[in-house]
């Protein structure tokens, strides 16, 4: 029952992390530990969830041409790569911190959500003629702290990663989005070969979340693309405020 709860839950998640660019986490991680599994389990394995949505994010979005820069995707991916690496070390660092972790989930979750709530007044309709080469760079170099960040911690904050591409990088909101999605299957890969290897990682739970996470960003990212880049999902900033104050005060 506890897995049948949390496939779920991941579904319902990824789909409106597939729609709005990101979020997920801030549902799927919260309700994890909540069902009773360790967080630091919850961490390392929910990295199977980042590699499920990705992937059926990607697939959608393949079948659209000129929605992901595969340039931009290639080169962020070294990037990526790199920074997954040490969030993901970060993470098997502090394994031995239930409580401050659990604690810290929430308050990234609580950081993140202003930045949904004024989603439509960050985000950049039309980039390219607002990106300068400092611009940029300031972006890239968010991008990679915001993955460092991402590999340990998860909880939304590949959200933020989305409003860098488009705001500072400089991408129409669904090709950021499909983009990003691209860079994510090189993080989910290398934080999990880490955690793999560390023994962070419940296979099961592993297995349910990339399964329905896998339908949950591809069906996601099938509406993000029919319905237009200015869809928002205000259940996630509802679900996700409630959740992160009940893992602070617990």
């Amino acid at each position: 029952m506890q897995y049948t709860e949390l496939a779920a839950i991941a579904f319902i998640a990824s789909v409106l992390s597939g729609m709005s660019g990101g979020a997920g986490g801030m549902i799927s991680v919260p309700a994890a530990i909540y069902l009773g599994f360790p967080p630091v389990t919850v961490l390392a394995s929910m990295k199977f969830s980042g590699l499920g949505i990705s992937a059926g994010s990607f697939m959608r979005f393949r079948k659209e041409k000129n929605l992901i820069d595969k340039k931009l995707a290639l080169n962020l991916s070294i990037f990526a790569a790199i920074s997954a690496l040490v969030g993901s070390l970060l993470l098997v660092g502090l394994q031995s911190n239930s409580d401050f972790i659990e604690k810290l989930v929430g308050w990234v979750i609580l950081f993140v959500l202003p930045f949904v709530i004024f989603k439509k007044q960050l985000k950049s309709k039309d980039g390219k003629a607002k990106a300068s080469k400092l611009k940029k760079y300031s972006g890239y170099g968010l991008l990679s702290v915001l993955i460092t960040l991402q590999s340990a911690m998860g909880s939304g904050i590949g959200f933020l990663q989305y409003l860098v591409l488009n705001k500072f990088v400089g991408l129409r909101p669904t090709v950021a989005i499909a983009t990003r999605r691209t860079t994510q299957l090189v993080v989910a890969i290398v934080a999990l070969a880490v955690y793999i290897r560390t023994g962070l990682v419940d296979y099961k739970m592993g297995l349910t979340l990339l399964l329905s996470t896998y339908l949950g960003g591809y069906i996601g990212s099938h509406v993000a693309v029919k319905k237009g880049d200015d869809f928002i999902e205000k259940a996630v900033v509802v679900i996700s405020f409630i959740m992160a104050l009940s893992l602070i005060m617990r």
